[in-house]
């Protein structure tokens, strides 16, 4: 489920919303950066302690698009929660 928020109100009840439903597992510091393509966006995810993080949306996304047209040759998958790296 995507969802967008446009304001900090906005994004303010949507956090309280996800820690009544969830609890908070952690809290992370991260900056990321976002750039679309055509087919897909990119988001890259710098977390303060943890990493570097390329995260790939849309609707046909595969490993021949990171190998092909991103050009790494060998990428690292994770398939954890960003919170639970760490331990």
């Amino acid at each position: 489920m995507e969802q967008k928020i446009s304001n900090s109100v906005e994004a303010e009840e949507v956090k309280r919303e996800l820690e009544l439903k969830n609890g908070i597992r952690s809290i992370l510091k991260s900056e990321r950066h976002y750039f679309r393509f055509p087919e897909f966006q990119v988001i890259i995810n710098l977390i303060d302690g943890l990493g570097e993080f390329l995260i790939l949306t849309g609707k046909n996304v595969s490993v021949d698009i990171i190998r092909n047209v991103l050009k790494i040759k060998d990428p690292k998958f994770i398939e954890v929660p960003f919170c639970e790296l760490g331990n």
